[in-house]
């Protein structure tokens, strides 16, 4: 035994002695600087490159083999620009020389670099500086000759990148990235066994500044096929804080991956069988100005050159004001968008939520609506729209179905992006959402004050750009109620149209258009509108609460007014008015009474007991006339009620809701009334009057002047007439008796030599 270990501890002296004389030798006699040239000359055949080692090149034998350089630079290829490919500020490997030389290992130590600067430039032609020139690779293999330089296996010990930076640029879409910050830290990678990373970095796009910070950490594996690479990454987790993205503020979180692998070949493919992100959204745009969503991506697969994505599902819940909006979907993206889904909104108070958003609650004459909003719709996202279809709301008592979208325009379009729409709701009293009616002001005298005009909305017309249709079952506004309303409305550049536009109104029917141009200084309206079998009582009942006046009406309206007011409007309104009134009544006075009192004045006798209501029938009302700022003019008035025919001139003025008019009434036939009494001498006469005053309670004045002139007139006409016919033995004309029934006229005898007195007696009385 004794021998043996003497022999052992022998060897190992000598070993060791071997050992320390080869670092010696290697230390004193190897320089670092006769290999410098060796590396750049090798470097420069086998890429086309020219490396440049600015610091000193190192050489290191304990505790291990390592070399170390600093301020190294690689440069581009010909055709390039002249700064370099790559700067290094320094780098250190090391090398373990006794499992390379027992057992043919390779096995590295940890490879350091700091300040890593690297320029990555695609042009339009396709060429770009990362890809490295093959033509020298022979030379270094026909060297080697048939010799066995395999090794049996590969070990490193981690890797260390620190405060690294890459910038790309692509002349054919001119864009432009950074990764800067770049902080990279690896275990041991051994052969295919899979190995721990970490990477923290800064991404940029210096196009428009946009981008963000983002970490991750996970389990990644190599696997090479051929000139492709693939990454795998198992538990991945990471951390994202974002900015100008999507034209988000910002965009944060977390996110993590059970899988994740990354394929390198001629296009970068990212695939992710499933990825759940808990996200925070920030933006102007966003209810509340942020927005937290939980999503979870199922089967996503990106190509990440190409710039276009699938994805098999979507899930995500996003809370807006405490209230949990589930959203799902799937579809294409990215190149050629295309993803849809559906929608679901829980019930809740819009009341309650909006104070969490920031939003003010609007103030609304009843205060119990806005609290309870609910329904669901199908989503869609494509290259150039997105929105809602399939929509069944229901918001408090008013269901609402169709569909909604907006325009997508290009990054940095100043357009305003067109919005269309195809509603139809089944009820709505727009009434209890408008303000709460103001109290009427009154003056000084105690009066009702004037109402205040109101602006035309000419800013918010000239930002519409709108296109759709809305269809209403029924719909009460400004107290008045409509049914089955159906109207198309457009906007753009300024100018509304409601055209065409049908509702049932009151027993009748509206139908017409209206376009409102907002696009000058003050806006011009153009209506073309006509009402037809509608209840005029209702109608002004509920619109005006005027309650004296019934019947069915007809109306047609076509005009033009300008004006930045809704007086001014209607004070320059011009154009053409056709009315008619069937089977109407007016209450609150007796037009047969008061020409009976008239009468009662003319003779002296005691005016008429009023019998039966204070209303006057009207059978029929027509006219027809022209407006003109503002005024309607009409010299076509006619109208008939009992045993009277009236017709004359008008002038109703708008602003001011104001008549006066001049008329004149035939007595077409006897007049009877209730108490027996009867004005037969009344037949065939013409009783001049006027209506004036407030349209709503006009006053009528019986023109008795001109009536009692009139009758007197008559009267004194016959007296006399009469009386000279007895002097002068004339006697009256003779009466024909009509002939009786069945027998036919007598045939007519010649008329006799007319006498020259009775002639001059007949033009006197003429005259």
């Amino acid at each position: 035994m004794r021998p043996l270990l003497k022999w052992l501890l022998i060897a190992l002296a000598a070993l060791l002695v071997l050992a320390v004389a080869a670092v010696i030798a290697v230390v004193t006699l190897v320089d670092p600087a006769r290999y410098r040239t060796v590396v750049v000359d090798a470097v420069q055949r086998s890429t086309g490159r020219t490396l440049t080692l600015e610091g000193d090149v190192g050489l290191k034998l304990l505790p291990c083999c390592a070399i170390e350089l600093k301020q190294a630079t690689l440069g581009n290829p010909p055709g390039f620009p002249a700064e370099p490919f790559l700067r290094v500020g320094s780098a250190r490997l090391a090398i373990r020389l006794w499992p390379l030389l027992i057992r043919r290992e390779v096995q590295i130590g940890t490879v350091r670099i700091d300040g890593l600067e690297a320029s990555l430039l695609g042009r339009k032609d396709g060429s770009n500086n990362w890809k490295f020139s093959e033509a020298s690779a022979g030379d270094g293999a026909d060297a080697a000759g048939s010799a066995d330089t395999s090794v049996s296996g590969f070990n490193l010990a981690g890797i260390e990148l620190r405060d690294a930076r890459v910038d790309y640029s692509d002349e054919a879409d001119g864009s432009r990235y950074r990764v800067d910050q770049l902080q990279l830290t690896t275990g041991v990678i051994s052969g295919a066994e899979p190995f721990d990373l970490g990477t923290s970095f800064r991404l940029a796009d210096l196009t428009d500044n946009s981008g963000g910070s983002f970490q991750l950490k996970a389990s990644t594996r190599l696997a090479l096929d051929g000139e492709a690479t693939t990454i795998s990454f198992a538990g991945l987790r990471g951390e994202a804080d974002t900015r100008g993205l999507g034209g988000l503020t910002s965009l944060g979180g977390t996110f993590q991956a059970p899988e994740l692998d990354v394929r390198l070949d001629s296009d970068t493919l990212v695939r992710v069988p499933e990825l759940t992100a808990d996200l925070k959204l920030v933006g102007p745009d966003l209810p509340g100005g942020a927005l937290p969503v939980r999503v979870t991506l199922q089967g996503l697969d990106y190509a990440v050159d190409a710039g276009a994505g699938t994805l098999a599902g979507l899930t995500a819940t996003a809370t807006v004001g405490g209230v949990a909006l589930d959203i799902d979907g799937k579809g294409a993206f990215g190149a050629a968008n295309d993803l849809r889904g559906t929608l679901r909104v829980p019930v809740f108070s819009p009341r309650e939520v909006l104070p969490k958003l920031k939003q003010p609650v609007p103030v609304t004459a009843d205060p119990k609506v806005l609290t309870a909003l609910s329904g669901s719709a199908g989503w869609f996202l494509t290259e150039k729209v997105a929105g809602l279809d399939g929509l069944a709301f229901r918001l408090d008592d008013t269901q609402i179905k169709g569909s909604l979208s907006r325009e997508l325009l290009p990054a940095g379009s100043k357009a305003t992006a067109r919005t269309r729409f195809d509603l139809t709701l089944d009820a709505l009293d727009a009434d209890r959402y408008l303000e709460p009616e103001a109290p009427v002001e009154k003056t000084a005298d105690g009066a009702p004050a004037a109402k205040k005009p109101t602006a035309i909305p000419s800013g918010t017309i000239r930002g519409l750009n709108l296109e759709g249709r809305a269809r209403l079952g029924r719909l009460t506004v400004d107290k008045v109620r409509l049914a089955d309303v159906d109207v198309t409305a457009s906007a753009s550049g300024g100018r509304l149209r409601l055209e065409p536009l049908a509702a049932g109104l009151y027993g009748g029917m509206v139908r017409g258009g209206l376009r409102l141009d907002a696009s000058g200084p003050k806006a011009r309206l153009a209506l073309d509108q006509s009402f037809s079998g509608v209840d005029l009582g209702a109608l002004l009942r509920d619109f005006a609460d005027v309650k004296n006046i019934a019947g069915t009406m007809n109306l047609k309206i076509a005009g033009t007014g300008l004006g930045a007011t809704d007086d001014e409007l209607l004070a320059t309104l011009g154009g053409n008015l056709s009315f008619s009134l069937a089977d109407g009544i007016y209450r609150g006075m007796d037009v047969w009474y008061e020409i009976r009192r008239a009468r009662a004045l003319i003779r002296r006798t005691e005016p008429p007991a009023r019998t039966g209501s204070e209303e006057t029938p009207i059978k029929r009302l027509d006219l027809a006339g022209k407006l003109t700022n503002g005024e309607l003019r009409t010299d076509s008035f006619t109208a008939e009620i009992p045993f009277l025919r009236v017709s004359g001139a008008a002038t109703v003025n708008l602003v001011k809701s104001t008549l006066d008019s001049k008329l004149s009434a035939l007595v077409f036939e006897k007049p009877v009334f209730g108490d027996d009494t009867s004005l037969a001498d009344l037949e065939n006469a013409r009783i001049p009057f006027s209506v004036s005053g407030p349209v709503a309670k006009p006053k009528v004045r019986v023109d008795i002047s001109n009536m009692v002139k009139g009758a007197l007139k008559e009267t004194l006409r016959e007296t006399l007439k009469d009386k000279l016919r007895d002097r002068l033995g004339l006697g009256q004309p003779a009466q024909e008796a009509p002939p009786a029934d069945g027998e036919q006229a007598a045939p007519a005898e010649p008329a006799p030599q007319a006498d020259p007195v009775k002639k001059a007696l007949d033009r006197l009385f003429k005259r």
